[in-house]
C-alpha cells in the first residue's frame, strides 16, 4: 500500500460526536468531486517527495490537489481504506468543519486542483459547483453526436408504454432512434399504439414472439439497432431532465467507461436506487 485513509465523523466544541462519514474504497470519480480521503490519510513519503509535496497557490485545497496528483496513474491495489472511524473533525468557529464561508478561497483552490487534475488526464470538460461550492461536478463534453439507440422492452402496459415516449421528447439530444420491443402483447389499445408509434420518425418496433426473457429478448434486439451507443430504458420509466442523455453519453465516451447508469427516483421524488454497483452480492447490486 502507498496510500491509507479512514472514515471519521465530526465533534462539537460541546464533544458531541456527529456527521459520521462511512467512506467508500477506492472511488477515483467521487474524489474529484470532494476530497473523501482527508482528514487522516498515510502517504508513501518517496511518492510524496517524487512529487514535490504541497504546491504554492493552492492554499485551502493543497490537501486535496496533494491526493489527486498522488493518485495518477497509482495501482487501486496500492490505495487501502479502513473501515472503521478513526479520528474526530472537530468543529470550531470558524472551520471549514462549521461553515465553508468561513473560508472562501478554499472552494476556488479545489476548482484549480480539480481542474489541473482533469486536464492532465486529457478530458474536455465544465465544471459547476454544488452545495455553495462544497462540492464540484464535472459535465464531459461531447464534440460529436453519435447515434443512441434506445431501446425499451413492453408487452401491453399501455400506460406505462405512453408515459415513457411521451417523456422521450423531453431529450435535448438530436441523434437517437427508438426501438420498441414488443413480447406478445395482445392488448388491442396497446396494439393500436404500437402501430401508431410505428409510423413516426426515429422509431421502430421489434415484435419479439417468443416467451419472456429479458436477456434474450435484448441479445435479439441490439443486433438490430443502427446506434453507436445503446441505452437500455425500462418502459416503466419517465424522463425528467432534457439534458440526461448529454450526461450519460459524455461519461461513456471517456476512456476506459463501458457502462454508464443513473440515479432513479420514485415518482414522490424520494431515490430508488443510486446507480449500479459491481461486487454486491458477488455480481452487481443497487446502490
Amino acid at each position: 500500500a502507498e496510500l491509507l485513509y479512514s472514515d471519521e465523523d465530526k465533534i462539537s466544541e460541546k464533544d458531541r460526536r456527529c456527521d459520521p462519514y462511512f467512506k467508500p474504497d477506492w472511488n477515483p470519480e467521487l474524489l474529484i468531486g470532494q476530497n473523501y480521503i482527508n482528514h487522516l490519510g498515510v502517504y508513501k513519503r518517496e511518492r510524496v517527495l517524487r512529487l514535490g509535496g504541497f504546491r504554492q497557490g493552492f492554499e485551502g485545497s493543497q490537501d486535496w490537489d496533494l491526493v489527486l496528483r498522488f493518485t495518477d496513474d497509482l495501482p487501486p491495489e496500492k490505495i487501502r481504506h479502513i473501515p472503521a472511524v478513526l479520528y474526530h473533525w472537530r468543529m470550531l468557529a470558524g472551520s471549514t468543519a462549521s461553515d465553508l464561508s468561513a473560508k472562501p478561497y478554499v472552494v476556488n483552490a479545489a476548482k484549480k486542483a480539480i481542474t489541473e487534475s482533469l486536464q492532465r488526464r486529457g478530458e474536455e470538460f465544465s465544471l459547476d459547483s454544488a452545495c455553495n461550492g462544497a462540492f464540484h461536478l464535472p459535465r464531459f463534453s461531447i464534440n460529436s453526436t453519435p447515434q443512441v439507440s434506445i431501446i425499451i422492452p413492453t408487452r401491453n402496459g399501455l400506460s406505462d408504454l405512453r408515459q415513457c415516449l411521451n417523456s422521450l421528447s423531453l431529450t435535448e439530444y438530436p441523434c437517437t432512434e427508438i426501438l420498441v420491443i414488443d413480447n406478445q402483447s395482445d392488448d388491442a389499445d396497446t396494439l393500436d399504439y404500437l402501430a401508431e408509434i410505428e409510423r413516426r420518425s426515429g422509431y421502430r418496433v421489434l415484435r419479439y414472439p417468443y416467451p419472456f426473457d429479458y436477456a434474450a429478448m435484448h441479445n435479439w434486439a441490439v443486433p438490430q439497432a443502427h446506434g453507436e451507443y445503446i441505452c437500455l430504458l425500462n418502459n416503466d420509466t419517465e424522463v425528467i431532465t432534457p439534458q440526461w442523455l448529454h450526461e450519460m453519453l459524455g461519461q461513456a465516451r471517456r476512456q476506459g467507461i463501458g457502462a454508464v447508469g443513473a440515479k432513479l427516483l420514485y415518482a414522490d421524488g424520494t431515490v430508488q436506487h443510486g446507480g449500479v454497483m459491481l461486487g454486491i452480492g458477488g455480481i452487481a447490486g443497487h446502490a
